[in-house]
């Protein structure tokens, strides 16, 4: 439902935003049923769109949507001496498989870290297809047969925001949200860190 997909949408955004950035350290956490860290929090912009354009659903050793362990994780990655000025963005289409996302949520807010999410996908609910080795082979089905639907979730994703005193974004094919984004990142008072 976003072209070329969800996934290439995603980096090509998360590139975008990258490349508004300006002395800001940088990290990826890439997830799925499981979330883990893509890329460690870094000046090295190359390093970090190395590491995203690695990003591939082979990549996701367990399929389903674990938001809440995605946030955990990305908590986990900031040094735990910068207690200022932690802004972590999520990418996804809300969905929340596992229903760890309130106390990770909570988790950020005592920590004053601003979660801001940006929306991408169908709010309606699009089937998963499936691919084999020779292309697309049809849907993701349950147990039961059914054909498997994902859906953007939005009201999950305005309350991470709202509560984490960020903002929540809905991804559109020109993608100016991330221009918009990108501007209220840099907004802010920085703190320095590192001078060369």
């Amino acid at each position: 439902d976003m072209a070329p997909n969800r996934l290439q949408k995603a980096k090509f955004a998360i590139a975008d935003l990258i490349d508004h950035l300006e002395g800001d350290r940088v990290g990826l956490v890439a997830f799925a049923g499981e979330a883990f860290v893509q890329s460690p929090l870094t000046l090295d912009y190359g390093a970090a769109t190395l590491f995203l354009n690695a990003m591939d659903p082979d990549t996701m050793s367990v399929q389903g949507t674990n938001l809440g362990q995605a946030i955990e994780v990305a908590l986990d990655a900031f040094a735990e001496t910068d207690r200022r000025h932690r802004v972590l963005v999520v990418i996804t289409d809300g969905e929340d498989h596992e229903g760890e996302v309130d106390d990770a949520v909570e988790r950020a807010r005592e920590a004053g870290v601003r979660i801001y999410t940006v929306g991408i996908g169908s709010a309606e609910g699009v089937p998963i297809p499936e691919f084999d080795a020779t292309g697309r082979q049809g849907f993701t089905r349950d147990a039961d047969g059914t054909v498997v639907t994902s859906q953007l979730d939005e009201t999950t994703l305005q309350t991470i925001a709202t509560r984490t005193g960020g903002v929540y974004y809905r991804a559109s094919p020109a993608g100016t949200e991330m221009t918009l984004l990108a501007e209220e990142l840099t907004a802010g008072e920085g703190e320095e860190f590192e001078t060369e």
